[in-house]
């Protein structure tokens, strides 16, 4: 795969997709186990020292009923910025900026972008509690 940028210590489990890896930029320290996707038709890019649990999914693409009747894609890209913790089945959906210092828990829908030092769950995806 060509990706956009891998920085220094990625470790990337088995059963990884992307759909375009050119659109895809570890900055470096960054963990993905198991099973994850990254529909990267717009880019991703994803800070220093994340970790990123297993069957996580990152879409990037949204598709808007146009008044015609037909879909209209819209793309626009996720950013993960450093020290985040990303749980197990955590979909990431269009447009997100998750901000430093966050952890988004396991089986998360995150819909909007995140404020820094915040535990995020549930669906959607809403702050529980601050982060020391």
């Amino acid at each position: 795969m060509n990706f956009g940028y891998v920085g220094d210590a990625t470790r990337i489990r088995s059963g990884f997709k992307c759909s375009h890896p050119e659109g895809l930029y570890f900055i470096g320290d960054l963990f993905v186990n198991y099973n994850c996707v990254f529909l990267a038709n717009a880019p991703i890019l994803i800070g220093r020292n994340v970790a990123i649990g297993p069957g996580s999914h990152f879409y990037t693409i949204n598709h808007e009923l146009h008044s015609s009747g037909n879909f209209i894609s819209e793309k626009s890209p996720i950013y993960v910025e450093d020290n985040v913790w990303i749980g197990g089945r955590v979909v990431v959906l269009p447009g997100v900026q998750i901000s430093s210092r966050c952890i988004i828990g396991a089986g998360s829908v995150v819909t909007r972008s995140t404020e820094p030092g915040g535990v995020y769950a549930g669906v959607p995806a809403k702050r529980i509690k601050s982060v020391n």
